[in-house]
Order: C-alpha cells, then structure tokens, then sequence
C-alpha cells in the first residue's frame, strides 16, 4: 500500500514536469510554492531544505534572563551613641526590612544641644569654644593682688615670731657717687666704706622685730598700690616670685622706702652727718624680690635700696643690698 502511493506520486510528479513549459529539471521548486512533499511523503529532496533543517537545528538557543529587580534605597536619620545625628542609605530587602548601602555619615547636628560648643567641624565632630563672657584663662593679678600677696606672707613673721629663723647670708654696700667734701666726707667714708660681708647673721625670737627689714617696726611690709612703681608674679616649681619696685622717696621722711626695707638703719648709720654738711636722705630705685612657698609662707628676701644723703649743694649715695632665708619649725 505504501507502494503504491509512492508510484503514484511519482507519476504525477513526471507529469507535472513534462507538462510545465520551459521549466528545467533543475528547478527549485520550493521558491516556486511546492515543498516536494505530496500526502506528508517527501518524494523530492532539495538541498537547500537540508541545510535550512541543519541550521535551524544546530541554532544555539537564545538565552533567556529574567530582569533582576531594581534595588529599591532609602535614606535612613538615626542617633548614634555619642549623640550625632547619622544619615544612613540602606537597602530594603523582599522582606521589607532595610540593610546599610553605606557607611552612614554624622551629620552636624547632636540630639540636644550643648552650651559652649559648635557644631561646624566636618563629620559632625564638636570643637570648644568660651562661652560667652568666660574665659578659661585665668585674669592676670593686679598690682593690689601682688602687693597684698606679699605683704600677707612677710608680715607673718613678726605677727607670730614662734619656731621662725631668720638669716641674713650677705650684704653688701657699694658707693654710687657724690660731690660731698670736708668733715662729712671723713665720716661718710667711715660709715659706708664698701663691703661685701658674707658672715651669716641669725636672727630669732623678738630680735625679728629689730633686726629683720624693715627694722624697729612691727611690719615687714607696708606698702600698699599707690606707693609702687610696678609689680609682677611668677611662679617657679611651686614657689611663687614677686618683684616690687618701690618709688622714689619725695620727701625727708623716706615716705615710701621706709615701707619695704631697711632705711630706718641707712638713716642711723647716717646720724653722724648731721654733725657736718649733710641733712637729710631719700631713697631711690628700691626693689625687693620675694620667694614665697606652695604653704603661703616667705622663704627667701631679696633687698636693694640705694639712699642718697643730701646738703644743700653736696650729696653721697650708697646702695645696701641684702639676701635673707627665712625658715619655719
């Protein structure tokens, strides 16, 4: 039965060849309409069919990719725990929750607000700044709180003289110059020829009052502000150092010298002159230099008092200087 239906489509198949006109054997009959299959048998191969079939089934197949979904992002304001305000972007997950997509970065913004502080540094980070009116440097002293400082210190010594020692380890004079001539010279010369005596001399008991500057006085110091020319304070380890500059005596009374060092036993060594030319003495260029301890108590003296002794034409100058330590039991 098969057979037969091959015999038979073969003879149409020569029938249509031989009753077409003009057409050669060699004809494509696929471009003509006709596959060369007659009841689903192919009676006719073309060789173009065969490679068209070889290369539709040696075509690779496409590949197929399913759109990834987008990566959905929020920005995300929270509060670390230093108290910066941090903005985070995250990523939201298929579960709705959101995961970092970077590092979050401080904002310059803090969760409460802090006096005495600005926010402008980069990365939210907070620099100091004084608050308004204050200062954390402390007021420099003024000269009232220097000579007040001081003068706490010395006058200890003779308000309570128990267990102190004082101790003079040098002095020292040196002429400074004058005019003067006669008797007055000779006795000036006496009185105040140059020395540099480093004998120490100590000093206890009521002898303070006597005999520790300012002598014969109750008070080692009696200056106040107005009778200075200038004062500082330092500190050196736990010691504090102050420098006073007393001004220039303007009268015969020695009205400011008389304050802060010996010029009470200048003016007796000077006693003798009053016999001769010279008749009265002032003080000029005074300072003391003071060492005080951390417990507030005067440790260390340092005097220099030039006096200069007056006639009406004529003048002698000296200066006497003192170093004095002072110890407590």
């Amino acid at each position: 039965m098969k057979q037969s239906k091959r015999l038979s489509a073969l003879i149409i198949t020569l029938v249509m060849m031989l009753t077409l006109t003009g057409c050669s054997l060699d004809m494509d009959f696929m471009k003509l309409g006709w596959d060369g299959v007659v009841k689903g048998e192919v009676i006719w191969e073309n060789p173009k069919r065969n490679q068209d079939k070889i290369a539709e089934e040696t075509k690779p197949e496409e590949e197929t990719t399913e759109p990834e979904d987008e990566e959905e992002t929020e920005v995300v304001t929270e509060v670390n725990e230093k108290g910066e305000t941090v903005t985070k972007t995250v990523k939201k997950s298929s579960n709705g929750t959101s995961a970092p997509a970077s590092n979050g970065t401080a904002t310059n913004q803090q969760s409460g607000s802090t006096a005495g502080k600005t926010n402008s540094n980069a990365g939210g980070q907070t620099a100091p700044t004084n608050n308004s009116g204050n200062s954390n440097t402390p007021a420099a002293p003024t000269t009232a709180d220097i000579v007040n400082t001081y003068k706490t210190a010395a006058n200890k010594i003779k308000s309570n003289t128990s267990g102190v020692t004082c101790t003079r380890t040098r002095e020292k004079y040196v002429e400074l110059g004058g005019n003067i001539s006669g008797l007055s010279a000779g006795i000036v010369k006496s009185a105040f020829s140059e020395k540099d005596d480093t004998k120490a001399k100590v000093v206890t008991g009521s002898s303070i009052k006597n005999d520790f500057i300012v002598e014969k006085q109750s008070y080692v110091c009696n200056l106040t502000e107005a009778d200075v020319k200038s004062a500082t304070m330092t500190k050196s380890g736990d010691n504090t150092i102050i420098v006073i500059k007393v001004k220039d005596d303007t009268d015969q009374a020695q009205n400011y010298s008389n304050k802060a060092v010996s010029a009470t036993a200048v003016s007796d060594l000077a006693v003798p002159l009053s016999v001769g030319k010279l008749k009265y003495m002032a003080c000029k260029d005074v300072y003391i230099e003071a060492t005080i301890n951390a417990a507030g108590q005067l440790i260390n003296l340092h005097s220099y008092m030039p006096a200069y002794f007056y006639a009406t034409d004529e003048y002698f100058a000296v200066a006497l200087e003192q170093w004095w330590t002072i110890s407590y039991s």
